[in-house]
């Protein structure tokens, strides 16, 4: 971020508005995963990193006024509890892509999303429709049609929409960036997944 930019969002207030919403919120999250076992901790500790990256992107002071930025929502109109619903719903997502491509992690990662979860029912709602979706598309590569873990995005986007303000169900638009930017990330966080479950298999 460039100095005058970070003056002009420290200046208006939206820096201290962010530490006071989205950094408690984060912090609140991280005091509860560090209690998990060591490949929970791992893994939802790389959860927390993309979902704060994605909230940064869509509606942080880093890039208010950029072309850059996913959501239009004024940063000021946003509370804890929107980003507890926001981190509550990212975790649920990255838990699910996580355990459908490594199907052993389902137990672990499903008892320790519900552990730090701010919103319990949000995170059982998403994880629901998403087994619901599974059953309908099946969890493999789609050649015609819709694949799994698209739907998930398109999911995700559904209950933000929810939960979120900023996020419109029907806007086509920022559902698509909202989607390049999310599978992108999604990418490098499962390869971070992979190390991490490498990591603890050595140590044993």
């Amino acid at each position: 971020m460039r100095p005058v930019a970070y003056l002009r969002a420290l200046f208006a207030g939206h820096i201290g508005h962010w530490a006071q919403t989205n950094d408690v919120v984060v912090n609140e999250f991280f005091a509860r995963i560090k209690n998990l076992d060591q490949l929970s901790t791992l893994l939802l500790r790389h959860f927390m990193y993309a979902a704060n990256h994605l909230a940064e992107q869509s509606v942080g002071y880093q890039h208010v006024g950029t072309l850059t930025r996913l959501l239009t929502i004024e940063l000021k109109d946003l509370r804890p509890e929107h980003f507890r619903s926001w981190y509550t719903l990212f975790l649920s997502y990255f838990v699910v892509v996580s355990y459908t491509l490594n199907p052993p992690l389902r137990k672990i990662l499903l008892r320790s999303l519900f552990e730090v979860a701010a919103n319990r029912e949000l995170a059982r709602d998403f994880i629901e429709a998403s087994d619901r979706k599974a059953r309908e598309l099946g969890t493999g590569p789609s050649f015609l049609g819709t694949s799994y873990l698209e739907a998930l995005v398109d999911l995700l986007w559904r209950q933000l929409a929810a939960s979120f303000p900023g996020v419109v169900q029907d806007d086509v638009g920022g559902r698509v960036a909202f989607k390049i930017v999310l599978s992108s990330l999604a990418v490098s966080t499962m390869q971070l997944v992979r190390s991490s479950i490498d990591k603890v298999s050595d140590d044993e």
